[in-house]
């Protein structure tokens, strides 16, 4: 499954009111992201197009959960990239808008009992995308 990432803001930065941001718009910004430990292709994804676009942004990795204002605050970021979920719980006084132009790819692990009903089993392997005997979990 995919993640749409997503830059906050504090309220009072000059590029707030826009109405989504691009990777160029982080260059020579503080940019609060999850550590590869936490969200590798995050990172990876980040840095690479970063990279590939002579875009410096000041990354600050780091592990956060439920912590995101605290770290923000902490590390004096101007940008906190997240999901839409976190956002919205850990930061609703930032404006948020999709970070455009990056295809950032998340493995999602669908996790269930080996012997649970045929419903289950079914959900599972049209997540997956895999037939019933693949989808089997032991």
């Amino acid at each position: 499954m995919g993640r749409t990432a997503r830059r906050r803001r504090p309220p009072s930065h000059p590029l707030a009111a826009r109405p989504r941001y691009t990777l160029a718009d982080l260059d020579g910004l503080r940019v609060l992201v999850h550590s590869r430990d936490q969200v590798p292709t995050q990172q990876d994804s980040l840095m690479a197009a970063a990279l590939a676009s002579d875009i410096r942004p000041q990354w600050l990795f780091t592990h956060f959960v439920e912590h995101a204002r605290a770290c923000a605050e902490a590390a004096e970021a101007e940008a906190v990239v997240v999901g839409s979920y976190t956002a919205g719980r850990q930061l609703p006084d930032w404006p948020w808008r999709p970070l455009t132009g990056l295809s950032l790819a998340m493995t999602t692990w669908v996790v269930r009992q080996a012997d649970t009903r045929t419903v289950v089993q079914q959900a599972a392997a049209a997540i997956t995308g895999q037939g019933e005997e693949q989808a089997v979990v032991a």
